[in-house]
C-alpha cells in the first residue's frame, strides 16, 4: 500500500494565530443561493460572525469555522440538507487561486493528486486535508477535516465533494468518475442531487469521507481544459512578495467574542487561549492594529446588541445577560453611548 498523506506541519498554516483559515472563495455563490430560497444571506453571515468580512474578496483568508458555520446555518434556516452540494455548483476552478494555476500546469494525474495532498491544506483550507492510498487496482481518496469550533462538518464536506466532482467532469479531459463516493454522515431524505452530480453509487454512514477510483485512471493521458483563471497572474505576483492576506487578529477576536460571550466569556485570558496566544502577545498584536481587547469587546457587544433587539422574542433582561452586562442599567448606558438612543426606544421603532 502506498500512503500519500501530507506530512505538512502546523507551522505552515500559521498566520496571525493558529486558528485554521480558509479562502473566502469557498463562499462564492452563497448569497445568490440563499436569496434563491428566500433566505437572508446578510443575517446568516452575521450569525456566523462574518458580517463585517468582505466575502467578495476571494483571496482573503477567514476562520474556517466561521465559513463552516455559515454553511450549516443556511442548511438549517432554509431546510436544505444538501445546501453545500448545491453551493458547489455555483463555483468554478478559479476559486482555488494560485493552486488552480499549479493544477492547470500539471501533466499527469499522479502529479495532480500530489499537488492536492501537499498544498490544498496550506493554500486553500487549513482545516481540511486530502490524502490518498493505492491498494491493488484501487485508489482510495480521503477528505479529513479538523475544525474544532465548527457547528458541523456535513455541509463543508458536501461542498468540497460537489466541487471536486464538477471539476473532474468539466476541467479534466477526458473526464473522470470514481467507482463510488462515501460519506460518514447520515443520508438526506432526498438524494436526487447526489445522483445527478456524482453519477455513481453514493454511500452514507461510512467510516470515511472519500471516493474509490480505478487505478487505471491514473495511467491514462489527460489534460486540463484550456481555461482562463481571472486574476491569477496578479495573485502570483502578490504571493511572491507576501504571505496570504488573512483576517486581522482583532477581527478573529471579534468573531470569537460574538460566538462565546453568551456563555459568560469576556476575559482576555480565555480568548488568548482560544487563539493559541499568550495574553501579552494578544495585547501586543491588538496594539499593532491600533486597538485593544476592551475596544474589540465593546465593538462586538455593539453589533450583537442590534442583532438581539431585532429578534423581538428576546426581552431586555435576556439581552443584558447574553451580552454579559452586570445589570440592565449598564447595558442601557452602553447602548445610548453607541447609538444615541435607549434600547427600548430602538426596539419600539422596529
Amino acid at each position: 500500500m502506498l500512503d500519500h498523506s501530507s506530512n505538512t506541519t502546523s507551522s505552515t498554516t500559521s498566520t496571525a494565530t493558529n486558528l485554521p483559515l480558509v479562502r473566502c472563495g469557498s463562499l462564492r455563490g452563497y448569497q445568490r443561493l440563499v436569496n434563491q430560497f428566500g433566505g437572508d444571506p446578510k443575517a446568516l453571515l452575521e450569525a456566523a460572525g462574518l458580517g463585517r468580512v468582505p466575502i467578495e474578496e476571494e483571496n482573503l483568508m477567514i476562520p474556517s469555522h466561521a465559513l463552516y458555520n455559515a454553511l450549516e446555518l443556511a442548511s438549517l434556516e432554509l431546510n436544505l440538507p444538501d445546501f453545500g452540494l448545491r453551493l458547489s455548483q455555483y463555483q468554478d476552478f478559479d476559486i482555488l487561486g494560485l493552486l488552480a494555476l499549479m493544477i492547470k500546469n500539471t501533466d499527469s494525474l499522479p502529479q495532480l493528486l500530489q499537488l492536492l495532498s501537499k498544498y490544498y491544506h496550506t493554500m486553500h483550507n487549513h482545516g481540511a486535508q486530502i490524502s490518498y492510498t493505492v491498494t491493488g487496482t484501487e485508489l482510495c481518496l480521503q477528505y479529513e477535516q479538523a475544525v474544532p469550533q465548527a457547528q458541523g462538518l456535513k455541509q463543508s464536506t458536501f461542498l468540497a465533494f460537489g466541487f471536486v466532482a464538477k471539476m473532474a467532469q468539466t476541467i479534466l479531459q477526458p473526464s473522470i468518475k470514481p467507482k463510488a463516493v462515501y460519506f460518514k454522515c447520515t443520508a438526506p431524505n432526498d438524494l436526487e442531487l447526489f445522483k445527478e452530480i456524482f453519477q455513481v453509487p453514493v454511500y452514507f454512514n461510512q467510516m470515511f469521507d472519500g471516493a474509490i477510483v480505478n487505478i487505471a485512471a491514473l495511467q491514462q493521458p489527460f489534460k486540463i481544459a484550456n481555461i482562463i483563471i481571472p486574476g491569477v497572474e496578479a495573485l502570483c505576483l502578490y504571493t511572491l512578495g507576501n504571505t496570504p492576506e488573512a483576517v486581522t487578529v482583532s477581527q478573529q477576536l471579534s468573531l470569537l467574542i460574538s460566538e462565546h460571550i453568551s456563555y459568560g466569556k469576556i476575559d482576555l485570558k480565555y480568548y488568548a487561549a482560544q487563539l493559541h496566544l499568550s495574553e501579552r502577545t494578544l495585547q501586543r498584536r491588538l496594539k499593532l492594529e491600533r486597538t485593544s481587547f476592551k475596544e474589540v469587546l465593546d465593538g462586538a457587544r455593539k453589533d450583537l446588541a442590534l442583532r438581539y433587539l431585532q429578534h423581538k422574542t428576546l426581552n431586555m433582561a435576556q439581552i443584558t445577560e447574553a451580552l454579559c452586562f452586570s445589570e440592565q442599567a449598564v447595558f442601557s448606558r452602553a447602548f445610548r453611548r453607541w447609538y444615541k438612543a435607549s434600547p427600548i426606544s430602538y426596539k419600539r421603532s422596529l
